[in-house]
């Protein structure tokens, strides 16, 4: 499995074809063996129409997006996007960037990472960078086993992103080169 990090790879997922599915966004929790609880995590995906729409995640500076809660996934061979928010940010923080491209067909799964979370902020473990890297595989690890997602999710076409602390951390899955 290639790893593909950055603008190119975000870019080369957001202009295929444009979905003509409704977005489905899901929570998710991921067993983390390395921290003392699972991870929060969710997911934003191509769904099956039928169900109403709802805004989530609209705060003081961004808009919230029009999801459908927990509709069945649509699909197949659908590329995977990975999110990581910055130091005190949260999961919400990239909605905007993970509503946008489940909107082109990518599944995306952003995490909470414990100590570095709004509401959840420990500098001494929020700045532990390895445990970040870790969230993200096990959430990828999760996604690919939860049976809702699996079967639609293409392996071999992988993207990370992240902001501030969170793209150090999308860049440290690909390992040092």
């Amino acid at each position: 499995m290639r790893l593909s990090i950055g603008l190119l790879a975000i870019l080369a997922i957001t202009s295929s074809p444009a979905a003509a599915d409704p977005v489905g966004l899901a929570q998710l929790s991921v067993p983390a063996p390395h921290r003392p609880r699972d991870v929060e995590a969710v997911i934003w995906y191509p769904a099956t129409p039928g169900a109403p729409a709802a805004i989530w995640g609209e705060n003081p500076v961004f808009e919230g997006n029009s999801v459908i809660r927990d509709a069945p996934a649509t699909g197949r061979d659908r590329p995977v996007a990975l999110l990581s928010h910055g130091l005190g940010g949260n999961l919400r923080d990239m909605g905007w960037l993970a509503h946008g491209l489940a909107m082109q067909g990518a599944v995306v799964v952003a995490v909470n990472h414990p100590g570095s979370t709004t509401g959840d902020l420990d500098p001494a473990r929020g700045l532990d960078h390895g445990t970040r890297a870790v969230d993200l595989k096990a959430a990828l690890d999760a996604l690919a086993a939860d049976e809702r997602f699996g079967r639609h999710l293409d392996m071999g076409v992988l993207t990370a992103a992240g902001f501030s602390l969170g793209r150090w951390t999308a860049l440290s899955l690909a390992g040092p080169r």
